[in-house]
């Protein structure tokens, strides 16, 4: 009986060895595979695409090409024209895969909505003989200059990895390298026992994740080269990877190759929990989905809405009171007034929510994305409305949508109060409303002002000292005399707020974080070079400079100002506090992931929540 069982025993380990034996040698003696890496291809500059035309014809007489990846900004300004043309030009390539860059997932490209509507996954895989090979979004337009992983893509990959044995060969395409991406320890910690051999990232990127032997290769091999198309021809086989410059009228551009590492990772799982520091945490609640919207707080309740469409209410001891779909992408803040909630979506769609039953009132529907945050008022024109209204409601909404038209309307009714369309370019912050006057800024570097009784234009200034000063999200603030934003190119503006006329602009290396404090006598500024600047309003000058630990992220929420401290919520994930004399400290962690403006729901209580749809409510 004893040589009976060791017998078997034997055989079956005979039959392991062979079976490890055969794979490793089918492994090592599988064919190569010829792939075309195209980095920022921006279809719809001409000249972007005629060079890419001529590339792709010499790519096809020279080399067998099996599959195209490209990564990258794909179009010029993420438009639905050019994401199809894009589509066209590449399908001549009987296999093309895609991940949105940084043009696809801005905010006037609807964070990426316009590009999954068109290729309808921002992921891909496939199998390459024996090498899985991922791609993943990690572009961002709301991290400025970091990568981000959104929480789906996260649990996409861990789902892709489930069916990939330790033995496969894994290659990640990503557009924001590891190296400058906020939570790629939440991507590594999907490796563990993997074999993750090489990631391709679109972005330069000197040097890689720490303690990761694994080849980081770059689309570029400098910051200065970042602007442009390239095509790489890329050989991979099991044990290493090549790669050549593919550029017009050379055939002998030399291969560059490199080892890749056999060895599986080894590595431990990121802990993505809240840590208390100096703040007493009342209670925390985890929704794990996208969640771009502000929570609105009104009238003791906590509302979000995530990406999805899902509108959650929660009372202020954190107990969930309802949800409502409204079956569409919703990526702008939505406002209550008068008992209601008006959400809008990318879809087009306004619906209004009973907040004290979550049941809809109505929906209507508009050809084009809401794209500019909501916004209520009291209504104070003459405007009469043709349907009747149970009450003395005064609410309105102002929206607007992607082509830059803006409508108010009824709250109750959803009646066309008025609507004005005086620009071409979306309207992407929520404008600021002091007395009958409406303000924003817009991307053709103007800041308006409407009358908000009747829409008519009051004035526009012109803004900015360079091209690409408009393209930025900073929300304005107001003395109640004067506005202040900053611009993109990093200077702060004191606009009068009567009149249009430029008090003083300064520069700060601002960002888009500025603030006001209750008493009107400081403006604070975050700046992009780790400074927060406290500022003079009347002449703009500095009160005092704040050195910090920011590690230069671009902050882009409404600091709160409250018993003389500030409170500021970082894109890193860390609620931070500057006290009275100025000294900086990180109180609350969220884990890695962009936060949502502080806000105050009480007595020294404050809600902090993130774009992964984590909510804390914490006293401090």
């Amino acid at each position: 009986m004893f040589f009976v069982r060791h017998l078997k025993k034997y055989k079956q380990m005979k039959t392991v060895i062979i079976l490890t034996l055969f794979l490793i040698a089918g492994n090592l003696f599988s064919q190569s595979q010829n792939f075309l890496w195209i980095i920022n291809p921006e279809i719809g500059d001409t000249s972007n695409e005629a060079l890419l035309y001529n590339l792709l014809a010499q790519v096809q007489t020279e080399d067998s090409v099996q599959s195209v990846i490209v990564t990258g900004s794909i179009t010029i300004n993420g438009a639905a024209a050019n994401l199809k043309k894009a589509k066209k030009i590449f399908s001549r390539f009987p296999q093309v895969h895609f991940i949105p860059g940084n043009n696809e997932t801005k905010a006037s490209a609807l964070f990426g909505t316009r590009f999954t509507d068109e290729f309808e996954n921002s992921n891909f895989s496939f199998l390459s003989d024996s090498t899985e090979i991922l791609g993943i979004n990690n572009a961002t337009n709301y991290m400025q200059g970091k990568g981000y992983f959104p929480i789906e893509n996260i649990g996409w990959l861990t789902d892709e990895l489930e069916n990939v044995s330790s033995n496969q060969n894994i290659i990640i395409f990503t557009n924001r390298a590891l190296a400058n991406t906020i939570n790629v320890k939440n991507f590594i910690a999907n490796f563990y026992n993997k074999k993750l051999v090489a990631v391709f990232s679109s972005d330069f990127a000197k040097g890689s994740h720490d303690k990761l032997y694994i080849a980081t290769l770059s689309g570029y091999s400098s910051k200065n080269e970042t602007a442009n198309l390239k095509i790489k021809l890329i050989n991979i086989s099991y044990s290493e990877i090549s790669i050549k410059n593919i550029s017009l009228g050379s055939k002998n551009n030399k291969w560059k190759s490199y080892k890749l590492s056999q060895t599986p990772l080894d590595i431990s799982a990121d802990t993505n929990t809240a840590k208390k520091n100096s703040v007493n945490i009342i209670w925390e609640i985890e929704n794990q989905y996208t969640t771009i919207a502000n929570p609105v707080f009104y009238n003791d309740k906590i509302i979000i809405a995530d990406k999805s469409g899902l509108v959650s209410c929660f009372n202020i001891k954190g107990k969930k009171l309802w949800d409502y779909d409204v079956f569409g992408d919703i990526l702008v803040s939505p406002s209550a007034a008068d008992g209601y909630l008006a959400v809008g979506t990318a879809q087009g769609d306004i619906t209004t929510i009973n907040i004290k039953s979550g049941e809809s009132l109505q929906t209507i529907g508009f050809d084009e994305a809401i794209i500019t945050p909501l916004l209520t008022l009291d209504y104070t024109g003459n405007k009469r409305l043709m349907v009747p209204k149970t009450g003395n409601s005064k609410a309105a909404i102002i929206i607007g949508t992607e082509s830059g038209s803006l409508y108010c309307l009824d709250m109750q009714t959803l009646e066309e109060i008025w609507h004005t369309k005086i620009i071409t370019q979306p309207i992407l912050i929520k404008p600021l409303l002091l007395k009958n006057k409406l303000y924003f800024t817009s991307t053709d570097g103007y800041l308006y002002c409407l009358d908000s009784r009747d829409g008519t234009l009051v004035w526009k200034t012109k803004i900015g000292k360079t091209p690409n000063s408009y393209d930025n999200e900073c929300q304005l603030i107001t003395d109640n005399k004067d506005i202040y934003f900053t611009t993109a190119d990093g200077y702060v503006y004191s606009v009068n707020a009567n009149l249009g006329q430029i008090n003083w602009s300064k520069k700060y290396n601002a960002g888009n974080s500025i603030g006001i404090s209750s008493d009107y006598k400081k403006i604070f500024v975050a700046g992009t070079d780790g400074r927060l600047n406290i500022i003079k309003p009347g002449n703009g000058k500095a009160y005092k400079i704040v050195a910090t630990n920011l590690d230069r992220a671009n902050i882009s929420t409404i600091p709160l100002y409250d018993r003389g401290m500030f409170f500021i919520a970082s894109p890193l994930g860390s609620v931070i506090r500057i006290s009275k004399k100025y000294s900086y400290k990180t109180i609350l962690n969220l884990g890695n992931a962009p936060l949502h403006a502080i806000q105050k729901i009480g007595d020294r209580t404050y809600l902090a929540s993130n774009f992964e749809g984590k909510l804390i409510l914490f006293k401090f």
